[in-house]
Formats: C-alpha cells, structure tokens, sequence
C-alpha cells in the first residue's frame, strides 16, 4: 500500500492539500530554473543544488509588490531600498486553488 492509499484509508488525505503542495513545488522549481539561468548569464555556475540553495539565501533577495503578489523583483546582494545590488530579473507566475462547493479548478501561470 503507498502512501496515498494509507492516508486515504485513515482519512487524513486532503485533495486540496495534496494539489497546493504539487502547485507549490512546481513554482518553486520554475522560480530556481529562472534564477539559475539569470545567475549563468552573469557568470555564476553552481556544482550542485545545495550550493546553488546555499548561495540563493547568502546573496539573493526577492521582492514583491502588494499591487501584484505574483511578480517578483529577484537582487543580487540586495542591501537597502537605497543599495538594491544587482537586478537579475523579474519574475512572474502565479497559481491558485478555487474550492466551490464539489468543484475545484487550480490555475497555474
């Protein structure tokens, strides 16, 4: 029996849930995707996925906008709103889950 099987035999698997956590995975690989590529054009290459992470949270700073949460502003060495470091991109996706009722509709992009 996998995991889903057990969870939906004792009751704690939640469809909502389970389709948030994969919505979410995929924006976070196709936010490291954009920054990867962004960083190699600058001349940064990363030998494996922990010392890209390591990097990412020593160096990188996303900024977001309260007119539009789904669009970032992503820094190298961000320091102040006055020192902003170097912009290497921006970067917009979006997903959201609608529950009405007995349907649900997850839109992604």
């Amino acid at each position: 029996m996998n995991e889903i099987e057990k969870m939906l035999e004792d009751g704690t698997y939640n469809v909502i849930g389970e389709l948030q956590r994969k919505m979410v995975s995929k924006f976070d690989n196709k936010l490291e995707d954009y920054v990867k590529r962004n960083l190699s054009q600058l001349g940064h290459e990363f030998s494996s996925k922990v010392y890209f992470h390591d990097f990412c949270k020593k160096r990188i700073t996303r900024a977001s906008f309260v007119n539009d949460p789904h669009c970032y502003d992503i820094y190298l060495d961000y320091v102040s709103e006055e020192n902003r470091g170097t912009l290497i991109g921006c970067y917009s996706d979006k997903f959201k889950i609608v529950n009405e009722g007995n349907k649900v509709t997850a839109i992604i992009g």
